[in-house]
């Protein structure tokens, strides 16, 4: 876990000054939002991942588990139908199973070590329940940090035993979107 915040913070000091508020400029484990996904998996790879799709059809998320980098799985939002795979969205998670505090502490350094670089940034926390998830009783503990062209989303997701059944994980997620994507997942994605 420590190692995280430490790849997370060194790749903040390394980022240039002058791109700091582009979202296009912070990287997951060398991954960053506008790269194709074929740059990392080839096109069989991505058709034969776990999906998750949504009521809206403009977007569509890939996932894939990892035992050699710091996230246990990495996920990907791409615009349905582009075949240069596009990453519009994309995150790391790190199970934190049955244990909230601890996730809640690991998210704390890191929004911590975020905000510290970035005073002109907007902050926003809040909890979320998944009222459409299993049993409902799944919930979030949410920080967003607003950028000029996007946002990094770093939430505690903690599920109910019945969401587990699911194949749902508790985790620590940091996720970087552009704002097309924020826009849709907020308006569009579940109507």
């Amino acid at each position: 876990m420590r190692r995280l915040l430490e790849t997370i913070v060194l790749f903040l000091i390394l980022i240039n000054p002058l791109k700091a508020d582009d979202i296009q400029s912070f990287e997951i484990d060398g991954m960053s939002i506008g790269d194709s996904l074929l740059k990392y998996f080839n096109e069989k790879e991505i058709n034969n991942s776990i999906k998750t799709e949504y009521a809206s059809k403009k977007f569509y998320s890939v996932h894939f588990s990892s035992d050699l980098n710091n996230y246990d799985q990495y996920s990907f939002s791409i615009k349905s139908g582009d075949k240069k795979y596009m990453i519009y969205d994309l995150s790391g998670d790190i199970y934190f199973v049955d244990d909230l505090s601890g996730c809640l502490k690991k998210k704390k350094e890191i929004v911590k070590e975020i905000s510290s670089m970035y005073s002109s940034i907007k902050k926003e926390n809040y909890s979320h329940k998944y009222k459409t998830i299993a049993d409902g009783k799944s919930i979030s503990e949410v920080t967003d940090l607003e950028f000029k062209n996007g946002f990094i989303r770093i939430y505690c997701n903690s599920y109910s035993k019945e969401t587990e059944k699911l194949g749902f994980k508790d985790s620590l997620v940091v996720s970087i979107s552009n704002n097309e994507f924020m826009d849709w997942l907020n308006n569009e994605a579940y109507k």
